[in-house]
């Protein structure tokens, strides 16, 4: 977080603010990614009520899926609410925020807030979709990212079901009437498939057994008799031979990719020197969303640094030129920045020449 001002109190006063007492530098981290997930952030602003001149002194998140943003018609925000069970409307009627005492707080449903104690942070201003709140940047991804599991489920399952080679056991029942034919296989079912171990209940008669379960192993041989210009045989089925497809997964990954907006170029590993370049340079889209997504950021952040500076008695004409950026996504696009407008330098020079 940079800070730009020209009067020179100004400029310390924010820096102290962001760097000593909210750790800006660390917290910025966590505040961007869940502001990208959820598409909105709201931090509580807390100060001294009995000094407010001492300023901002800590900041603490709330979460957003309890949040509520209330506005007129027109947009004016009148206050925020917090409940698990929704806004209370009812507290609006009786008496607005800002006059009210802690007993008429205290009779709301929900735990009400003046408009400058909450900074809100959001993605967006499409009053089409979810204002006045913001859009997370996933949610276009949610329709790919259901498709994409559903997918990968049925191939598992398929995998599982077709990994194993199966045997074909071709007996030949000679002569044998079709009812005695079913009999006769299920008794070579039998065989193969149950070994008679003792049970055990029958106190010391030895001949108490029971059939259980033994699944051949892959390994075991198999010995059938057989008779002279007997057909019985025993094929192996071969496994799934198609395991190794995944086009129909690769479409709906590089569905969620375009859904999420990330350059193809970030996720291919084929590519060794791909790594050695920032993924803005390879993509200068990309860095031109990230820019985009930085200036929400930046608002809330001079919000804070406004509401701060004026607590502190700063007057309005002191901070009118301050400025709160954040780094650059890109170096190759400041390099070409750089190129572009010593160029149109030259031209001007030789213009003038």
């Amino acid at each position: 977080v940079t800070v730009e001002c020209d009067t020179t109190k100004v400029k310390e006063e924010v820096e102290f603010l962001f760097y000593k007492l909210l750790k800006i530098d660390r917290r910025i981290w966590n505040w961007a990614k869940n502001l990208f997930i959820f598409g909105d952030y709201f931090v509580e602003v807390i100060i001294n009520p009995n000094n407010p001149k001492d300023g901002i002194l800590k900041t603490l998140p709330l979460p957003c899926e309890s949040m509520y943003k209330i506005e007129t018609t027109k947009g004016k925000l009148i206050e925020f609410q917090q409940s698990k069970e929704g806004p209370d409307y009812q507290s609006l009627t009786r008496v607005p925020v800002t006059k009210a005492n802690e007993a008429d707080l205290q009779q709301s449903t929900a735990i009400r807030f003046h408009p400058n104690q909450i900074v809100h942070m959001k993605i967006g201003d499409d009053r089409r979709t979810f204002y006045p709140y913001g859009v997370s940047l996933i949610e276009p991804a949610r329709g790919p990212a259901h498709q994409l599991r559903l997918m990968e489920d049925a191939m598992l399952v398929y995998r599982l079901t077709r990994a194993p080679e199966r045997r074909v056991f071709y007996i030949d029942v000679g002569q044998l009437p079709p009812y005695k034919a079913e009999a006769f296989m299920e008794r070579m079912k039998d065989q193969f498939r149950k070994k008679k171990v003792s049970s055990g209940k029958g106190g010391n008669n030895a001949s108490s057994v029971e059939e259980r379960w033994h699944a051949p192993a892959q390994d075991e041989d198999y010995w059938l008799p057989l008779r002279p210009n007997s057909g019985t045989r025993i094929e192996t089925l071969p496994g799934a031979q198609n395991l190794g497809e995944i086009d129909d997964a690769i479409y709906f990954r590089n569905k969620l990719f375009a859904a999420l907006n990330f350059p193809k170029s970030y996720f291919s590993q084929e590519d060794p020197n791909a790594t050695r370049i920032t993924l803005s340079a390879q993509d200068v889209k990309f860095a031109r969303m990230i820019e985009r997504l930085q200036t929400s950021l930046e608002d809330g952040l001079y919000s804070l640094a406004e509401r701060h500076l004026e607590l502190r008695g700063f007057p309005e004409e002191s901070y009118q030129d301050l400025m709160i950026k954040l780094t650059p996504p890109s170096d190759w696009r400041e390099l070409s920045r750089v190129e572009i407008v010593t160029n149109r330098i030259n031209n001007a020079g030789s213009l003038k020449g």
